[in-house]
């Protein structure tokens, strides 16, 4: 019988990205650039034919956060089209000896690129290599930030001999939000204002917030020992199966260790499941990792107290 579903609120979702509160050296200003990466973004591929596939148009997404204490941003993203789902990663820096900022990006159709560039106020000019199906290209192009970095377009060249250059393609990029480095307190404070978050999306039966903050892998453990799945508490909640019409939580705790936070608390409820009275007050721990820059609760468990 599922309940802990509403015996718990802890909630993180959407919480800001963290670098190292002590990073071994300040960061410079060619450091400090690099943060023109950094955020949730979504784009828009225009492709030419061209060794590396097909024409056609890609649709994707990707987070970019701070990494090694801001010395360097890592990229993870995902796109579909006419080639299929390609899933991607990279890591930018600065190489002070060059004077020059460069990428090293990997993808899982087994292509990757070596590339360095140069950042010019809203502009980035990048040259390198690409090399796809056993064959190294030289790639070429800009990257046109507007004015508040909220969006930019790419353009791409790429050329077999280093001296005849097509077109590659056109992308445009849109920051759905920022991603800026925050400190470690501020995720437990993101957390305590997302258990209220989950607690009213419980009330209100808004399965939509709680689709984005469980992991689709996610392990519920209620009172009696039965273990349900995201999809059976979803579907409960939004079929009217289980109805919670009261709930306030005291004593909560948050740990956070790196990528994983633990949250605990007791919450005193009013709800049913099926018509059968669950209120009562509960015991509660829910885990929690980051994934793709997002925290998602993985494994949640609820103990109800006895009468005192």
């Amino acid at each position: 019988m599922k309940t802990t579903i509403v015996l718990f609120a802890a909630a993180l979702g959407a919480a800001a990205l963290a670098q190292s509160n002590n990073p071994s050296s300040p960061l410079s200003p060619e450091h400090k650039k690099l943060e023109i990466w950094l955020g949730v973004w979504t784009y828009e591929t225009v492709a030419q034919a061209s060794p590396l596939g097909p024409a056609g148009t890609y649709i994707g997404g990707n987070t970019t956060r701070p990494i090694l204490g801001g010395k360097f941003v890592e990229f993870r993203g995902e796109d579909k089209g006419p080639t299929g789902t390609t899933q991607w990663t990279e890591t930018d820096g600065y190489n002070p000896a060059t004077q020059r900022y460069t990428w090293r990006g990997f993808a899982s159709d087994g292509s990757f690129n070596d590339v360095s560039y140069t950042i010019e106020g809203t502009k980035v000019i990048h040259a390198g290599t690409v090399c796809a199906g056993g064959k190294t290209y030289q790639i070429r192009g800009t990257v046109d930030f507007t004015p508040d970095f909220a969006s930019n377009v790419e353009h791409r060249e790429i050329s077999v001999d280093g001296k005849t250059w097509q077109p590659l393609w056109v992308c445009r990029a849109t920051k759905l939000k920022a991603a800026l480095a925050l400190p470690d307190n501020n995720a437990e404070q993101e957390l305590l204002k997302l258990e209220d978050g989950w607690n009213n999306a419980m009330l209100k039966a808004n399965t939509a917030f709680l689709d984005r903050i469980f992991a689709d892998d996610l392990t519920d453990t209620d009172s009696e020992g039965t273990v349900w799945t995201k999809a059976q508490d979803l579907s409960d909640l939004k079929s009217g199966d289980f109805k919670c019409t009261a709930v306030t939580s005291v004593d909560r705790k948050v740990r956070v260790l790196g990528d994983t936070a633990i949250v605990t608390g007791v919450s005193t409820i009013k709800a049913q499941y099926k018509g059968a009275d669950k209120s009562g007050q509960y015991q509660w721990t829910d885990t929690w990792v980051k994934r793709d820059g997002d925290w998602v609760c993985v494994a949640t468990h609820g103990s109800k107290l006895a009468p005192k």
